[in-house]
């Protein structure tokens, strides 16, 4: 019994999710409000790991709204969960073009980098963090930085 309620559940959920993208894709001008609902719903495909609807929810929202820091973040976090490192680097370019001190979107930024083999590059951009005044404030992913800069480092040093 509850597999057929789920299954009606989750088959009413796809047909909304659906219904609603082709609206606003049809629509001169959505609201905001209208947009980060959109937003919600991706960011809740994306933590269930259906990444490519929720790709598909990022890309019309970073269209719909280029100027908009968190759905280009949104857009470089599922391309990093897909591991297609390079859409996702030039998400957070996107993101960081939008606001320069989103602490997030740098060191997402580094890892994808780190995970492209560029390291050099990662740490160019980790050392950006920790010495950028309008970054360097005390906080979780500031000290993510700090160990990533210190393990690309250790790696430099090795060989």
């Amino acid at each position: 019994m509850i597999e057929k309620t789920t299954g009606k559940y989750l088959e009413y959920l796809i047909h909304g999710y659906y219904d609603g993208l082709i609206r606003l894709k049809q629509k001169n001008n959505p609201s905001d409000a209208e947009c980060e609902d959109l937003y919600a719903l991706g960011y809740n495909q994306f933590t269930i790991g259906n990444y490519k609807a929720a790709k598909d929810i990022f890309i019309l929202l970073t269209t719909i709204a280029p100027y908009t820091n968190h759905y280009w973040r949104a857009y470089g976090a599922v391309n990093q969960q897909m591991e297609n490192y390079e859409e996702a680097i030039a998400g957070y370019d996107m993101a960081l073009a939008n606001d320069s001190r989103d602490i997030v979107s740098h060191v997402y930024r580094s890892e994808c980098l780190i995970m492209s083999e560029k390291e050099k590059d990662a740490i160019k951009n980790l050392e950006e963090i920790l010495t950028n005044p309008n970054l360097n404030t005390p906080s979780p992913w500031l000290d993510r930085a700090k160990l990533l800069l210190a393990a690309q480092q250790k790696k430099e040093v090795k060989k």
